[in-house]
């Protein structure tokens, strides 16, 4: 079943840009030997007389050394020029991706915004699935996260690119599909546990919510419920985890579809920038 779900309350997210310079250290030395006027090159010693004299009785301190070349300003160093070891000069753009909420719940663009929503729906779960310290809240979050989930794998597909075309059928099975039939089964539990479309309205929103106001040192997402709605999720939620396998040890969450158009374009043309993918943009 499909339930359109409310936006709720979103927060704005703010994307900030920072640029990166890498600094080149590079020098290089000329040659500073004198050369002769036919081009050979000429030593000087210092201390050694111009011309050698005859020795006398009375022996005189040597001339000072007389040095008539003239020198070739065109003479280079003939040693090889060896690579800089460091990176050329480059400024980067390197996307900052707000620490509170995910990014891009109120994009203008209409797959973007569903995709954060689906995709900073996966995340959430899936670091709670590894890393909350009672892996029982995972189902929960499961299922309040359920009618989100559902409506914007629905809204993904109708608003889906053109240039994606070729991977769409791909995608909405292999890839999308997995957390999408994880979304129907919590669905499921929730109306048999007497969810209405009131009720799953109210937990749409009170999820968009969570995710706007979400910090990424928390692996757990808990949003706000009135009592009656978190009775209900828990009844659900137990319904939800006698059916189906953990998150974690799904075997369908093991994503092995290639779909190389849609995961540069989700890490290029949406606000999160590749970061509900971990497929981070840094400029370039």
């Amino acid at each position: 079943m499909r339930v359109p779900v409310g936006t709720g309350r979103v927060t704005s997210i703010r994307a900030t840009t920072v640029l990166g310079i890498a600094l080149v250290l590079g020098g290089c030395s000329g040659g500073d030997d004198p050369a002769t006027a036919d081009g050979g090159p000429t030593t000087t010693l210092l201390g050694t007389p111009a011309t050698t004299q005859p020795p006398t009785a009375d022996p005189t301190l040597p001339a000072e050394p007389v040095d008539d070349t003239v020198p070739d300003e065109t003479a280079i160093d003939a040693t090889d020029p060896t690579d800089p070891t460091d990176p050329p000069l480059t400024t980067n753009t390197l996307v900052e991706v707000s620490e509170t909420g995910v990014p891009g719940l109120d994009s203008d663009d209409s797959f973007c915004a569903a995709w954060s929503r689906f995709g900073g729906s996966w995340q959430v779960i899936q670091v709670a699935a590894n890393f909350a310290p009672d892996p029982a809240i995972v189902p929960v979050m499961e299922v309040v996260a359920a009618p989100v989930v559902a409506a914007s794998y629905d809204q993904m597909l109708a608003a889906w690119p053109d240039d994606l075309a070729g991977e769409r059928d791909a995608v909405a099975d292999g890839f999308f599909g997995p957390l999408d039939r994880r979304a129907e089964a919590a669905l499921d539990a929730l109306v048999t546990a007497g969810a209405t479309d009131d009720d799953l309205e109210a937990l749409g929103s009170a999820w968009v919510d969570a995710l706007a106001a979400r910090q990424s040192d928390d692996p757990v997402l808990v949003p706000e419920l009135d009592d009656d709605l978190d009775a209900l999720v828990r009844a659900a939620a137990a319904e939800f985890d006698a059916q189906r396998v953990d998150f974690v040890d799904d075997p369908s969450m093991r994503i092995t579809v290639e779909t190389p158009r849609t995961d540069a374009y989700l890490a290029t043309a949406c606000p999160d920038q590749g970061a509900l993918t971990g497929g981070e943009v840094d400029g370039g």
